[in-house]
This record gives structure tokens, sequence and C-alpha cells, in this order.
């Protein structure tokens, strides 16, 4: 902790303070540290940011689930959503996995709710509990979710330790935390998507279903319970299901949140203490705004209407905020109440856990490396709280989520009933299997009696090692590609072999290729390989097609000269991120396509390999537009083929020769100079660019993609390189540029791979040459396509 106690600070105050700290808290510690997951609070200056880490552990591999995070919020960073958490990047640890960094979104909705607070004489457990804020939580939840939905995002795990409210302090105690304080509700930022879905395009599999816990199904909707199996026994997951999850599931663990709040308050709120803005009609209020998020999830099995009801909850919830003494409260500042005898809440009452899935359907379980500590015994869950008085029909205030029947009945959940009693009972049953558990290591058996020692083991005679050769190739120019083709593994500088035979190649664009036969006997070996420049086989800048085998012609290409660029941006380029570092690289002679690669063009790869053709389920149609839809490796698999088709060397380009043509010579963030403008690109014209807009902000925005030649070249006749959709290149992403920007990564290399360019749906800052995104391979969405690059 930053701020040390004293020795006589009773427990009450150390759990307080370690709970400030939590919230508001500068220093780096470990604040999460369970067997699937860590995370790190850690400090930049005087900014708090965060790492997370998903975990192997056993038989279960949650490791991926750090980069799929990551990928959701990169994609959620391009639209430009505003109640989104934002990341710093991605580590690579290796063989140890990936770390995501974020930056701190402020204290979470369960801290929020462990920390009394008073006002003009009145104290409350938590600032939700007042009905101002009560009513500004649904409100600024729902705006948050509205900006999800829209774009066909699903959170999947919303519950209370999952959104950030930050606080402007007003003021600090002696302890250095802040003592009287504002909520920021336009602040308030969705956080851990992880397990979030997004229009059904991240690959969810058998090896990688949603490891959300099923045993915390309180928050938890009908239909987001059957996708997780625990309507089946034993429990598996349906994936076609879990794949059609959609916004219901997060409004109804929203009404689960507010719900959670509203009984607190009908349990606790007295006369006497002012009832803190709750009236009968704001509290029957409050039960019909439930009664409208979760009753959408009754008839899940049907298809989710179009018109979703976030824009008319949040115009009623605008207008009850508006009364006076509840905008004068949602404005309002509060004291935390720093009563020596408080203790945190049990948050594990108040906030169901996400326990991820311990066992892939039909895997057997193993156990972990490392026996978790013992548990003690859950506490029984709450009596249900008796029903609610019968909600009046029609009468002013009551909340319509559609033009037919006013306030639907209420879920199982505020009325009790066999529903509610099902959960108690299966609670129950979960508790006392866990109970068993953790007795039964309070008491471990006693310690057998000692054996007789075994007599003395044989001495065994160890062979000796076979013998061992070291190979580091050294290569000029020094991005070469290095192969050996006649053994699995990829090489690396000082690959361990058994001596032998061993087919070398080795290949560089505008290099002939090199590959022979070498004889390597044990020890350490070096072999020096100098590849020639390749003949011309056209000029600087001509527009040319090979043929294809059936005597039609391929795509068109540019030929692009080989030079040298600076390649990232300079420290002072407007809107730059931290991967950008600028450093001069030489690029080789190479062609690039002159278009992005067409609907027409993948179509015809599908037909003559049987693949299935990539969906245009946006309607914008297919012909002359750029595919969509195609993951990196569809693009390297139509390269493939036009390799073979062709008899030339097909592939993407490196993100190298990608940013080297893409700027055509320029240093300014466009080929178009310092601006760019919806005449020029294709992008989102709602956004400028620089401070103050140098003119990108035209109004102008057309939600889809152009045919590939609609608008303008670059110089060097490269038509779409500045929006319309992402282009794949084929380097692995590395944030600090160390090399693989200049080469191809090999197909069953891990990592991710880097997309340039921007798109249709990207603010004009993505469209810099500079400017760098990243999915993994098997991703692909509507923004995203491709173009081609060969050797020349």
């Amino acid at each position: 902790m930053d701020t040390p106690l004293s020795p006589s600070a009773t427990p009450a105050s150390r759990a307080f303070a370690d709970h400030l700290d939590l919230m508001f808290g500068t220093g780096g510690r470990l604040v999460k540290d369970e067997p699937h997951v860590k995370v790190w609070r850690c400090a930049e200056g005087s900014a708090r940011y965060f790492r997370k880490q998903y975990l192997r552990y056993g038989d279960i591999d949650l490791s991926f689930w750090t980069h799929r995070e990551f990928t959701l919020l990169n994609e959620l960073k391009s639209r430009r959503l505003g109640h989104v958490q934002q990341y710093r990047g991605i580590r690579d640890l290796g063989p140890e996995g990936q770390q995501l960094e974020t930056w701190d979104a402020g204290p979470d909705g369960d801290q929020w709710q462990q920390v009394p607070v008073a006002r003009d004489g009145h104290r409350l457990a938590h600032p939700f509990m007042e009905c101002g804020h009560w009513f500004g939580l649904g409100r600024w939840l729902l705006a948050a979710l509205d900006e999800m939905h829209a774009l066909g995002f699903v959170h999947v795990d919303l519950k209370a330790d999952n959104f950030c409210l930050p606080t402007q302090s007003l003021g600090t105690a002696g302890d250095g935390y802040p003592d009287r304080i504002r909520l920021q509700w336009d602040e308030l930022k969705l956080i851990d998507f992880a397990f979030s879905l997004w229009e059904k395009r991240l690959p969810l599999d058998e090896d990688n279903p949603l490891p959300i816990g099923r045993s915390a199904f309180r928050y938890q909707s009908e239909q987001l319970l059957a996708a997780l199996g625990t309507k089946h026994s034993p429990p598996a997951p349906d994936l076609d299901l879990m794949r059609k999850l959609d916004w219901r599931v997060d409004l109804y663990s929203l009404g689960f949140v507010l719900g959670q709040v509203l009984r607190e308050v009908e349990k606790r709120c007295l006369p006497e203490d002012g009832n803190w803005g709750w009236t009968e009609k704001r509290r029957d209020q409050g039960r019909q705004l439930l009664d409208s998020l979760q009753g959408w999830d009754r008839g899940w099995e049907r298809p989710a209407p179009t018109e979703r009801p976030h824009g008319a909850l949040i115009e009623l919830l605008d207008r009850l905020l508006g009364e006076d003494d509840l905008a004068a409260s949602l404005a309002g500042e509060w004291k935390i109440a720093r009563d020596a005898n408080w203790r945190p809440q049990d948050a594990s009452v108040r906030t169901p856990p996400t326990v991820p899935a311990l066992r892939r359907r039909g895997a057997a379980r193993s156990p972990a490396p490392v026996a978790p500590s013992p548990v003690p015994p859950p506490k029984p869950a709450p009596a249900s709280p008796p029903p609610s008085p019968p909600l009046k029909k029609g009468g002013e205030g009551g909340f319509r989520t559609d033009e037919g029947a006013k306030n639907p009945p209420r879920p199982p959940f505020l009325k009790g009933g066999s529903a509610w009693l099902l959960v108690l009972i299966v609670g129950a049953a979960l508790g006392a299997g866990a109970y068993a558990v953790w007795k039964e290591g309070q008491h471990p058996p006693p310690a057998p009696r000692p054996e007789p020692a075994p007599p003395p083991a044989p001495v065994v005679v160890t062979p000796p090692a076979e013998p061992r050769t070291y190979l580091t190739v050294r290569a000029t120019p020094a991005s070469a590609q290095i192969r050996i083709m006649n053994i699995g593994p990829a090489y690396r500088d000082g690959i361990e072999l058994a001596p032998g035979d061993f087919d070398l190649q080795v290949s560089a664009p505008g290099y002939q290729t090199y590959r022979a036969w070498h004889t390597l006997a044990a020890g350490t070996r070096e072999v020096a390989i100098t590849l020639q420049p390749a003949a011309p086989e056209h000029p600087a800048f001509e527009v040319f097609r090979d043929r294809l085998s059936d005597g039609t012609r391929g795509p068109a290409m540019v030929v692009i000269p080989g030079g040298e660029f600076q390649m990232g941006s300079p420290a002072n380029e407007p809107e730059r991120n931290s991967d950008e570092r600028q450093h001069g690289v030489r690029v080789a002679s190479f062609a690039m396509g002159q278009y992005e690669v067409t609907f027409e063009e993948y179509d015809r790869f599908c037909a003559a390999t049987g693949r299935e053709k990539p969906s245009d389920d946006r309607g914008w149609g297919r012909d002359r537009r750029p595919v969509i839809n195609v993951n990196w490796n569809d693009a390297m698999a139509y390269a493939e083929w036009l390799s073979q088709q062709t008899g030339k060397q097909y592939r993407l380009p490196t993100e190298a020769e990608w940013e080297y043509a893409a700027r055509a010579g320029m240093t300014t963030p466009f080929w178009t100079g310092r601006c760019v403008t919806t005449d020029q690109a294709n992008y989102d014209g709602n956004y400028g660019y620089g401070s103050p807009d140098c003119g990108a902000k035209t109004g102008v925005y057309r939600q889809k993609t152009l045919p590939v030649d609609s608008l303008q070249p670059n110089p060097w006749k490269l038509y779409g390189t500045m929006g319309n959709v992402w282009e794949w290149t084929c380097s692995q992403y590395a944030k600090d540029y160390d090399g693989p920007e200049l080469k191809c990564a090999e197909k069953d290399t891990d990592g991710s791979r880097v997309l340039r360019g921007g798109s249709w749906g990207s603010g004009p800052e993505w469209l810099r040459s500079a400017a760098r995104n990243l999915y993994i391979p098997r991703t692909g969405n509507d923004n995203a396509g491709f173009r081609l690059a060969r050797t020349l």
C-alpha cells in the first residue's frame, strides 16, 4: 500500500484503508490473483494503468482470451466509442503468454458499493442507494450498452465489477485519499471484454467456448444460461446458441445490477434517513424499469426485435433525472464516511463472481499444478425478499418499451416462485459441495508411517549423448527469409539439429532465391549466404497483369521501385500512437496490387477451389467492391492459389512494403499532405483531424465500402490506400519495430498480424500512412480486406 498504517490501526480501519488504496492508490500492486487470471496495478507518472493476463493452469488454457480482449478493445477504439475502457497496448511475454495493458477507468461498481457516504447529516451504505444516483447509474449504463449494441457488440458479462465510474476529488483527508467527491457520470466506462461477442464473428469453438462462470447464474439471462449449458446434465456449451447471443442478455444483467440495489433500498431506507429522494411513486418507477430491462429475455428463442428499447428508456430516465431534487443530487458532492467500525460488505453476495469453465466438453479434468489455498465455505444465499406490491397499471411515469403492452410481468427474480426456488436449491447444493471440499482441506489425513528404506538402486550407466549440430545462417540482406525445407520446425539462429544433410532456402524481395543442400557435422556451424539482385522484370510504376493457367488475366499490379524511407511517424504528428517509432528502412523493388482484392476476384478463387464464398451480409454488393469478411488465413490461401495459377510468387505485402507504397514518397501524415477529405478517401467524415480540424470533418459518412476504383489513386497509381477497408499485411505485430515489419510471418506462427490503411468506419487519424492496427489471423469482419504483393 502507498500509505503505511500505524501499528494501532484497527482491523476495520485497516480494511477501509486497503479498500481506498484499491480505488485511489497510485503505487504498483497485484490487485487480482486467481488461478486463471492475474491483474496488476501500475503507474506511469500520475496516470494509473492495469496489466491483465489470463493463464494456463492444469489442463485449462485461457491465455487465448488475453489477446481476444485486446482484439475487441482495438475494434471498439477504432469505432470511437465514448463509454469503453481505453487500452495502452499488449505485451508479448513469449512462452509465458501476453499481458493486456489498459488505462485506469476509475473505481468499479463493486468498489463503490463498499464505500459509505454522507451528505446533509445523513449517511448511506454507498452512493447508488440515493434515488438520483440509482436512476443515473441505469441511465449511463444504458447509454454505454446502446453504443455497443448499435454496432453488434454484446458484452455478455455485465456485472458490478465490470463498469467503472471515475470521481472528481474535491478534497483529501490526512491519508492522502479523497475525502469529498463528485461522481463523473459522463465518464462511465464498460470494462472486461474478454468474453464479449462481436457480430458473432470472433472464433468460438470446442476448444474456446466462453469461459464465463456457469455457477454464478443470478445475473445471467435464460438466453445465456441455455448457451452455457446450465440446463443440460452434464453441462455442455451450445456454441450455435452462444454465437446468437444478443443485446437482451446485457439488459437482463443490467436489471440484476440495479435490482440488487433497489432491494437494498427497500430494506434499509427509513423515513428518519430522509428517504434519499425515494418516494412510493419513484420506487414503483424503479420496479417498472427493472421489468422493462429483464422482460426482453422472455421469448429469447425468437429473434430480437430490430427496434431496440435503449433510446426510449434513456429518454424517460433523462426526463425523470431532470426533476429538481434528483438533478441537484446527481450533480452534488459526497463526503466519504470514515467510520472506524466500517467493514467492507461481502462482495460475493453483491456481485456473483465470474468463474472460468474448468472443463472443455469431453475433456477430463486434471488438477492444477499448484493446489489452491483452502476456500472458506460460502455463506448461504439470502432469503428471497417478499414479493413487491403489485404495479399500478397505466399511471404517470410508467416505462414503455414498445408500442404494445405497458409494464410487462415481472421476471421470476422479482416475483419469487418456482424459478427462484430452483435457483436457491441449486445454489445450496453447489454450496454444500464446496463446503465439503473445504472442510476436508481443514483436516488433512494423518501422515503415513515411515516405511523401511529401499535397497540401494542399481548403478545405471548413461550412454553418451547423441552428437548435435547448431546452425546459424548469416544472410545478406539481413531481412531475407530463411527456411530449412526438409524439416518441420521453423528456422531460428542456433537451431539444434542432428548432423546430416539439410535443404536451405534463402529468399528476399528483389533478389534471386538461393536454394542448396548443405551437409552439417556436429558442433556449432555458421553458413554465410549473399543473395544476388534479381533482374528487373518490369520498369518502375508499370501496371501489368499476369496470365492464369486458363489464359485469363490476374489482378492489376504496379511495380514499386526499391528505396529507403522513414517508417513510422515523427513525435509531433497529430494523433500518433505509441507504436509508431520512426526508423529508417530499405525496401527492395516489388509489385503491389493496384486495387484491393475484389469480391469478383476472390469469388473466382472460391469457385475454382470449392471454398465457401465470404458473406456480403451488409447488402452492399459484390463485384468491384473490396472483399470483406476474410481473415489473414483466407488472404494467404488466395495468394498461394494465385501463385500456383501464374507461376509467380504472390503474397501479402510486408508492413514496411505497405507503408512505403502507401506514402508514395511523402513524409506527411497522408499521401495527400497534412490533411485528407472524404472526396479523397472513404472514412467517417463526422470526425476531424488535428486541433483545430484541418478540414477532414466534412460530415460525409457513407457507412459502407465503395468500389475499389471510386476515388483517386496516390502518386504511385495505388487506389484505396486510405480508408475503404483495413488491409492485411503478412507481418507479425511488434510494438517496438524490432524486425517483423520487414518480413512475412510463417502461417503457423503465433501472434497478431498487422493491418493498415483504415476503413469506411474509421476516423481520419487511422488513415495516416503510419497508423497500425492488428487482429489475430483467424479474425475477419466487414471492415477488413487485403491487397496483394508480388515478388519481382
